[in-house]
């Protein structure tokens, strides 16, 4: 009973003392105010190299540039970026964001006004004077309707008395059927047999 009273104490000491709050969060999430918090910094109070658990460092922040954007349809954009770390010897990745019915990034708004939001939202690093804005322009090459392409088959035959599936795979899918329904069985009467014994 002791040692149960003792273990809830060094516990309770534990939580006190191993607060993963740092002054820095402490000094925001508790309403302090701008005078006082430029009062701390300036007085060297927090230390900032450990104070913000979770904010990636500067030297590792990568800068995202916008490469293009792409008007896939009257309700699809894609835009086109990459990002370069700030750090020596880390090569840029390529990614893309796709927006679908967004209010703004569509061809109804002009693209002043597009590439203003774009800077306001995404903050990326580039002038976005220089970005392509690129229109995507369907192929109007289509296969004729008769020609079908290698290796396919149609599920609807054009002749009635014929099915899409000739008699050895129908075959081979009902053998397969029936081990399966046979193998459940066989399954479930060794697993019965084994409870009762």
């Amino acid at each position: 009973m002791n040692t149960k009273f003792i273990l809830a104490g060094i516990f309770a000491c534990i939580g006190v003392f191993a607060n993963g709050q740092t002054k820095l969060i402490a000094h925001k999430s508790h309403s302090g105010s701008t005078e006082t918090f430029e009062t701390a910094l300036k007085n060297d109070f927090f230390d900032l190299e450990s104070s913000n658990f979770g904010e990636v460092p500067f030297h590792k922040r990568p800068k995202h540039i916008l490469d293009s954007v792409v008007f896939v349809s009257d309700t699809i954009t894609v835009l086109v970026c990459s990002n370069k770390s700030n750090s020596p010897g880390n090569q840029s990745e390529k990614y893309a964001i796709t927006l679908s019915n967004h209010p703004i990034v569509s061809k109804k708004h002009s693209k002043k006004k597009i590439k203003t939001f774009l800077q306001e939202e995404y903050n990326f690093q580039n002038s976005l004077d220089s970005v392509p804005f690129i229109e995507y322009k369907e192929s109007t090459t289509k296969l004729p309707k008769n020609k079908k392409k290698e290796g396919s088959f149609s599920l609807i035959s054009q002749n009635p008395n014929q099915t899409p599936f000739d008699n050895s795979k129908l075959l081979l899918v009902g053998l397969v059927g029936v081990f399966a329904v046979l193998a459940a069985f066989i399954s479930l009467k060794w697993k019965q047999l084994r409870f009762w014994n």
